[in-house]
């Protein structure tokens, strides 16, 4: 059985490996890549700062906002003043 996936993962891996050789001479990796880095620039513009920032407090929070982490860190302060 692992001999099986042994195969069927060195198949893979050289069609990967092909396929990547084919783009970076054919030139479509380069613009692959430029479309990669517009995508990221366009997003980091819409909400006006890094995407991965903004994307890992949606994760953390369950929300993009800036303000929403700041308040809830201030009504957390706030409760924990109270005791």
């Amino acid at each position: 059985m692992f001999g099986i996936l042994k195969f069927i993962y060195a198949v893979l891996g050289s069609l990967l490996f092909v396929d990547l050789v084919l783009m970076l001479f054919n030139g479509t990796l380069l613009m692959l890549l430029l479309a990669l880095l517009s995508l990221y620039l366009m997003l980091s513009i819409i909400f006006g700062e890094s995407f991965f920032k903004t994307l890992h407090r949606w994760i953390n929070t369950g929300h993009l906002t800036r303000h929403y982490s700041s308040t809830k860190e201030s009504n957390h302060a706030q409760f924990t003043s109270r005791n």
